[in-house]
């Protein structure tokens, strides 16, 4: 069985082209939308699924829908479906939408996506399917209105909308969980870093050894909102059985064989009893799994071994990643894995898609976290996004890890850069100083410590350093001097 997702996040603080500055700055900016659907992919993907995300800019009404459709498709017939958005929400004329980049709110059923089409139109064609929707007014996404008398009432509502539309769609397990009912605004927790919708599902799905089904999902995500004293979450749907997300500690064990080795087989040996339930098999957590572990490993190490052999890059990480599920230092897995997730992360870089080097170089890092390296090239996947701070924590990690030695010079420089862009001036100096000190011919490093001087209005030291740029070869210095 197929498990494919779709994340969509946005800040609202990066346009395409065409849309009107008065159609953009009518929508807030948020802080963490995008952190919440970057991280909510990189879990997935650990899990197993085939994800596609659309952050920002890329999140255009046609770019999701078309998503939607493609990644609905690609689950195939008998697969599971999880679909989350974070973003703005908005209702026009009691009809709910979710934002894209490029909606307008005063024209949403031209340009927003209705929440209620997310049940009718992209939850069908598919065994199982799953929302997860982290916005204002999320819970009209099956037709809780603003009329609703208070959060109990609409919840009732949500649950019983929810039922009469899964029944005509078919299909055997449709959900739909969201931030909060239709009334109700979805909240960014500063402490959290997070939207706290999405933070609690994220904390349910890397601390729990169980099964996860769309139940613990709920549960998980209530108690941690009730914690911080925010509005309910609201679940509908219509399932037998359960609706599992990501199997527990023996399921991994046999969705790391990649659906090669039956369960059935395994419940052969003695070792786990096997439940059926309508929509995925669920093997119980056993004692002991050593055997199992070493069957699929060796079913797995083989491809592995060809993949490399023949350079096959995603094949590597896609079967690299299953083996370290069940051993997480196996070597030359973890190594190798490794060095293909930062090629693809490089790779990205090179092409201008800093999400997917994002997303790559986390995983690098947690397969090798003190590999300063690995820092450094995140950040300069955060500098190309404009998260200049994020870029700036990053370099500062990668500087810590020198230990034992200088950290090189184009690490404080790269720092200084993001500091001046930030507009942490004397910070920005101290850094392109002491890279300087270390690395003296590189006519760029003056340039851009002259502009920190500049801005910070010490004009006559800045004068000087340009002049030296200029000495060195960097022509686009001589611009720069204030005569």
């Amino acid at each position: 069985m197929s498990h494919t997702a779709l994340m969509v996040g946005i800040n609202y603080d990066k346009y395409p082209g065409g849309v009107a500055t008065s159609q953009s700055g009518a929508l807030g900016k948020l802080r963490y939308a995008e952190d919440d659907a970057r991280e909510m992919a990189s879990e997935l993907e650990q899990a197993g699924y085939d994800v596609v995300t659309l952050l920002g800019e890329d999140a255009s009404r046609r770019n999701i829908l078309d998503a939607l459709s493609g990644q609905r498709v690609a689950a195939g017939g008998d697969g599971l479906f999880l679909f989350h958005f974070a973003g703005h929400g908005g209702v026009e004329n009691g009809v709910a939408y979710m934002m894209p980049i490029d909606s307008e709110p005063g024209a949403l059923e031209a340009t927003g996506l209705r929440m209620e089409d997310i049940v009718t139109r992209h939850l069908t064609d598919v065994d199982s399917a799953v929302a997860l929707l982290d916005c204002c007014h999320s819970g009209s996404a099956i037709g809780v209105r603003d009329s609703a008398a208070d959060a109990e009432a609409g919840a009732r509502a949500f649950r019983d909308q929810m039922q009469q539309i899964v029944t005509r769609i078919g299909g055997t397990g449709r959900a739909i969980i969201t931030a909060c009912a239709g009334s109700e605004l979805a909240y960014e927790d500063p402490d959290l870093k997070h939207g706290a919708f999405t933070y609690f599902a994220l904390e349910h799905l890397r601390t729990s050894k169980d099964v996860v089904t769309t139940n613990s999902l709920f549960e998980s995500i209530d108690k941690g909102l009730e914690s911080k004293k925010l509005p309910a979450p609201v679940q509908g749907g219509s399932w037998q059985g359960r609706i599992v997300l990501r199997p527990g500690q023996a399921d991994a064990i046999v969705a790391a064989a990649g659906g090669n080795l039956n369960p059935l087989e395994v419940k052969a040996h003695g070792t786990v009893s096997v439940k059926a339930y309508a929509t995925a098999t669920v093997v119980e957590a056993p004692s002991e799994n050593a055997e199992i572990e070493q069957r699929i490993l060796s079913h797995l190490l083989p491809q592995f071994e060809a993949f490399q052999a023949r350079h096959e890059r995603e094949q590597i990480i896609t079967i690299g990643d299953r083996i370290l599920r069940i051993d997480r230092n196996h070597e030359p897995t973890k190594s190798v894995t490794r060095d293909a997730r930062v090629s693809r992360g490089n790779s990205h870089l090179q092409n201008s898609q800093p999400e997917g080097a994002i997303t790559d170089f986390t995983r690098a890092i947690e397969l090798d976290p003190e590999n300063p390296q690995h820092y450094r090239s995140r950040a300069q996947a955060h500098t190309q996004r404009g998260e200049y701070a994020k870029a700036s924590a990053d370099l500062t990690q990668a500087i810590n890890l020198h230990t034992n030695s200088e950290a090189p010079a184009d690490y404080y420089y790269d720092r200084g850069a993001s500091r001046y862009l930030l507009q942490e001036y004397k910070e920005a100096i101290d850094d392109l100083r002491r890279a300087i000190r270390l690395d003296s011919v590189q006519a760029h490093y003056h340039t851009k410590l002259g502009m920190a001087y500049k801005a910070s209005g010490d004009i006559q030291r800045a004068n000087r350093t340009f002049d030296y740029a200029v000495a060195l070869g960097d022509a686009s210095a001589e611009k720069e001097i204030e005569r």
